[in-house]
C-alpha cells in the first residue's frame, strides 16, 4: 500500500482513511476514531438482513389484510410500521464490521463503495 492515505466516502457525509499503520473514521470535522492496523482482528460485510426484510414485508401484508377485513386504522398502523422497518433495513445495507482488540463489539461503518472498502480492509489484515 502506498504511503499516502486512501480515502473512501461513507454514507451521511462521513469518510474513512486507510493509511499504512492505522485507519481513521471521520464522523465529523471534530470527531474521529483511529484504529491501529495491528489491532484489527477480523472484518466482515453483511449485504442485507434478509430476516428483517421478510418480517417487514409480512407486516405490510398483514397490515393490508387487517385494514381490508377488520379495522382500517389498525391495518394502517401495521403498514406504517412495516414501511418504517423496510426503510431502516435499506439504510443499514452493506454494513462493514471491524472487530478490534480491546473492544467488546465491532465498529460498524456504511461505505458508499462497500466491496472496495472490504477488500482494502482485508488486504490490510493480510499485510500485518
Amino acid at each position: 500500500m502506498s504511503p499516502q492515505a486512501t480515502e473512501i466516502e461513507l454514507r451521511k457525509r462521513k469518510t474513512i482513511q486507510f493509511r499504512d499503520k492505522n485507519i481513521q473514521v471521520h464522523h465529523s470535522e471534530h470527531d474521529s476514531v483511529t484504529i491501529e492496523t495491528r489491532a484489527i482482528q477480523r472484518v466482515s460485510m453483511k449485504p442485507v438482513d434478509w430476516n428483517l426484510v421478510s418480517l417487514s414485508a409480512l407486516l405490510l401484508l398483514f397490515g393490508g389484510y387487517f385494514a381490508y377485513t377488520t379495522h382500517v386504522l389498525g391495518g394502517l398502523l401495521f403498514i406504517v410500521l412495516g414501511s418504517w422497518s423496510l426503510y431502516r433495513t435499506y439504510q443499514n445495507r452493506y454494513a462493514v464490521y471491524i472487530w478490534t482488540d480491546g473492544k467488546a463489539g465491532p465498529i460498524t461503518i456504511y461505505p458508499v463503495a462497500p466491496k472496495r472498502c472490504h477488500s482494502l480492509l482485508t488486504s490490510l489484515i493480510q499485510q500485518k
